[in-house]
């Protein structure tokens, strides 16, 4: 598909998709989601010496996060979408709408195995799990990834070729087929279920990438864990040390449900334990997915999720930018426009922009108006406006900085466009693959459902992406990251419980580095 035709399919997609926009009744949600009292985060926003920041002195190690891209030594997952997180429903497979999310709960669950089998092909998979009897659901859904003639057709593997994605008569269907292309010269390794570990600890729910530690190299050639205080996206008081915190009514206003977040908020420090990894500490209180880095001291972030009175109490983006580059190594950042309180993340920018490479953002879009009819700009298209802008600055950067942010000092600042798919393709091909699962019976799920292709994982030799059921587009963000990434096997997945939820693959995993 040429540019042109991916531009005009993506102009008319319909509206932005919000992440983890859980439009629920409270009522209906009573017995199954706990709204925690500010106290359980320690009270009072005065933070215990275990909390408090490690000051660097001029002698002491600097960090330094690297790209995703780059080697890793393990990829660290969370078998969540526990019942306190994402309730239990009324009635078994109710039609009702209150019940979409709950009743996703067993298609998420296997959605996280279908991704740890196809990364167990590259790199070992650890994986956290509640308890023993989620251990032994965890091990029945790898029993259906790894058997000979799986049952299911989102288990089942077609290989795809360059002919495949350059004739334009080849459509991608929406069975839920694994579609994936092997590079020149490398053969698809096979999956490898030594290489999934499955570890109790108690959890809550699935986003290891907002839960689990950041983990950034040393000069002293150490790997760190980097905690950055999760309280389940603002809902908690923080615990470090800031004062002045304020709880976001408007999120509430909106729909969004405050969740259990008693095992999530200990995940980054047990992870940092059973690694045996120093864990850096650090008063920003933020999300792995509010933050994305090319690994040369250059990174992208939205300032609604973390310049917040919910997260960050008080704090400029001043403030947060030197705190970055402590903690991070982050010298240059690019904000973008985000938005407060609409969904549960208050706008992640691992939703809308992610670095390729050194000097590559790829990011989501919609067609950049709200409608076909109305031109104001919409999300995407506000922040594309934004790396324009910033692309224009990158223009006039020095060799030397060029070379040092960007990889080469003739480098530029490029952008390419990812297309977002049409949700009412999606919205049949999700009905039709999990025919006994009620899972768009309620009306904000064109808003809620996470159909992101943004949302793809940089694992050893390979891209895992999602595929969400629109033949074209599936298909046009299939040979859109080919392109980008030709040196890797490219892997293309259903993530229907998942997305569900309002996350995507990149949410549901963390990178340890080497």
């Amino acid at each position: 598909m040429s540019e042109s035709t991916l531009k005009k399919n993506t102009a008319q997609n319909g509206p932005i998709f919000d992440r983890r926009q859980f439009f629920r009744t409270a009522g209906a949600l009573a017995a199954s989601t706990l709204v925690l009292p500010l106290s359980a985060c320690g009270g009072g926003g005065g933070g215990s010496d275990a909390s408090e920041p490690v000051l660097p002195k001029p002698e002491q190690t600097s960090w330094l996060a690297p790209k995703e891209a780059a080697t890793h030594t393990a990829t660290w997952m969370v078998y969540g979408a526990t019942a306190s997180a994402w309730g239990t429903p009324s009635t078994t497979n109710s039609q009702l709408a209150i019940d979409d999310i709950p009743n996703s709960r067993p298609v998420a669950r296997e959605d996280l195995m279908r991704i740890a089998a196809q990364l167990s092909r590259f790199e070992t998979v650890n994986v956290l799990v509640d308890n023993e009897t989620d251990r032994g659901e965890a091990n029945a859904y790898l029993d259906l990834m790894f058997a000979a003639s799986p049952a299911s057709a989102k288990n089942r593997m077609i290989k795809r070729s360059l002919a495949d994605l350059s004739d334009p008569a080849v459509k991608f269907g929406i069975e839920g087929y694994i579609n994936y292309l092997e590079p020149a010269g490398m053969v698809l390794p096979p999956m490898n279920r030594a290489n999934i570990v499955l570890i109790v600890q108690h959890v809550n729910d699935l986003w290891a990438r907002d839960t689990g530690p950041v983990f950034v190299k040393g000069t002293d050639a150490k790997i760190y864990g980097v905690n950055f205080n999760f309280n389940g996206w603002g809902q908690e008081n923080v615990s470090t040390g800031l004062t002045g915190w304020v709880k976001d009514t408007q999120k509430a206003a909106n729909g969004v449900v405050d969740q259990d977040i008693d095992g999530d908020k200990k995940v980054a420090t047990f992870i940092n334990n059973k690694l045996g990894t120093a864990e850096i500490k650090t008063w920003i209180t933020m999300e792995g997915g509010g933050i994305e880095v090319n690994g040369r001291g250059l990174a992208v972030a939205t300032d609604s999720c973390i310049i917040n009175n919910n997260r960050n109490p008080g704090k400029t983006r001043a403030d947060f930018e030197t705190e970055i580059k402590r903690v991070l190594g982050v010298e240059k950042l690019i904000w973008v426009p985000g938005v407060k309180a609409q969904e549960v993340t208050d706008d992640h920018i691992d939703f809308s922009a992610r670095f390729t490479d050194d000097n590559t953002i790829i990011y989501n879009w919609d067609g950049g108006t709200v409608s076909v009819t109305d031109p104001t700009p919409s999300h995407d298209g506000k922040i594309k406006a934004a790396l324009l802008a910033y692309q224009a600055q990158v223009a006039g950067w020095s060799a030397a900085d060029k070379l040092k942010y960007l990889g080469s000092a003739n480098a530029s600042l490029n952008l390419v466009e990812l297309p977002q798919p049409k949700i009412t393709l999606v919205k049949d091909a999700v009905n039709s693959r999990n025919p006994d699962v009620s899972m768009s019976k309620r009306k904000e799920f064109e808003k809620s459902f996470g159909a992101g292709y943004i949302g793809y994982y940089e694992a050893n030799n390979c891209i895992l992406m999602g595929q969400f059921g629109d033949s074209e587009l599936d298909k046009a963000a299939f040979n859109s990251l080919r392109a980008r990434y030709p040196e890797r096997v490219i892997i293309q997945i259903t993530t229907d419980g998942i997305a569900n939820g309002g996350g995507t693959i990149h949410c549901a995993t963390q990178q340890q580095i080497v």
